[in-house]
C-alpha cells in the first residue's frame, strides 16, 4: 500500500473513517487516488486470476454512461465496479475470439494521445489509460454484439481492426 493511501483519513468510495486497509462501511481497498504502475501492472494479475458478482453493473454503466464510470473509478469510488483492464479484457476476449489482433496495441496508444491533448488537466498516464480501457471495452462490446447478431461491421471498421 502506498503512504498516499496510508495517509487516507476517509474511505474515497463512501467517505467512512478509514481503521485499516479496507473501508469497515463498504469494503473497498484503501488506495491512492492516482494509481501507480506498480498498482496497475498488480490490479493486471488479479483480473486474470479472480472472478466476481460486479460485471453486469459495469456493463450496464459502460453502455450507458461510459464517463460516468470512467470518472467513478478515477475518483476513487471503485468497489462497485469491476476494474477498467479486467473490463476491457473481458469484451476484448469476446471480441477477438471473433476476430483482429492490433487493437491490443491502440489503447496504450489512445492513452498517450489523449495525455497529450488534455496536458492541462494533469491526469496521469494510468488515469489515461484506465479511460483508454474504457472505450475500447465499449468498442468491443458493441462489435462483438454485431457479430454474433451477425450484423456485417462496417468497412472502415473492418480496415481498421484487421
Amino acid at each position: 500500500m502506498s503512504s498516499v493511501a496510508m495517509d487516507l483519513t476517509e474511505c474515497l468510495n463512501c467517505r467512512a473513517s478509514l481503521n485499516g486497509p479496507y473501508c469497515a462501511m463498504c469494503g473497498q481497498k484503501v488506495t491512492a487516488p492516482r494509481p501507480t504502475v506498480h498498482e496497475f501492472v498488480h490490479d493486471a494479475f488479479h483480473e486474470f486470476l479472480h472472478f466476481d458478482g460486479k460485471i453486469l453493473q459495469s456493463v450496464r454503466l459502460l453502455f450507458t454512461r461510459p464517463g460516468l464510470l470512467t470518472s467513478e473509478y478515477v475518483e476513487g469510488r471503485r468497489v462497485r465496479y469491476i476494474s477498467p483492464l479486467r473490463l476491457y479484457l473481458i469484451f476484448s476476449v469476446a471480441y477477438f475470439a471473433a476476430a483482429p489482433r492490433v487493437m491490443f496495441l491502440l489503447v496504450p496508444i489512445a492513452a498517450l494521445v489523449v495525455m497529450a491533448l488534455t496536458r492541462r488537466a494533469r491526469r496521469t498516464y494510468i488515469e489515461h489509460l484506465y479511460f483508454a480501457l474504457h472505450v475500447h471495452a465499449v468498442c468491443f462490446g458493441v462489435l462483438a454484439l454485431a457479430v454474433v447478431l451477425g450484423e456485417p461491421a462496417s468497412p472502415i471498421v473492418n480496415a481498421i481492426v484487421t
